[in-house]
């Protein structure tokens, strides 16, 4: 075997591979620009669902908010859940997130933490969760199509 110039380029992939190895980088990268964009749809192609998973955030179709209200001297008053927990994440509020929404354990962890931050005594916390439809390409993104789904009732419960 002859000695290599100095300044020559190896490259240890044969070039029939190279040309092949672009074509499936090509590939990939339409394929999970399709799932990206029909992440955001109500129905998806069956074979864009691996492109489509997200491992930390999800895109949804629908705006998601919940909504608080506290029973204290027989009347139903709105709390305003981002003054309360100010906390945020990028994301949004915690409690905004389904595993949050979906799980009566960690509503009534919050529901209890609602009642003593509200200032107001309360007998009952009730959580409604309020979702609506994006409208995509707008930054503006009217309440169309509401949808209210309670999500439960807590009682407080008081400190002995």
């Amino acid at each position: 075997m002859r000695p290599l110039p100095p300044n020559a380029l190896v490259l240890p992939t044969p070039p029939w591979m190279r040309v092949l190895g672009l074509l499936l980088l090509i590939g990939l990268s339409i394929y999970f620009i399709a799932a990206f964009k029909y992440k955001a749809h109500q129905t998806m192609p069956g074979w864009l669902v691996i492109g489509a998973w997200s491992m930390f955030t999800a895109k949804d179709a629908r705006h998601v908010e919940v909504e608080a209200k506290a029973l204290a001297g027989g009347e139903w008053h709105s709390l305003d859940l981002p003054k309360i927990f100010p906390y945020r994440w990028e994301s949004g509020h915690r409690y905004h997130r389904r595993h949050v929404r979906r799980s009566k354990k960690n509503l009534g962890i919050l529901a209890q933490a609602a009642c003593t931050r509200s200032g107001l005594d309360p007998e009952r916390i009730r959580f409604t969760e309020l979702q609506w439809t994006r409208t995509l390409g707008s930054f503006v993104q009217p309440q169309d199509d509401l949808e209210r789904i309670p999500l439960g009732t807590f009682r407080c419960e008081r400190p002995r």
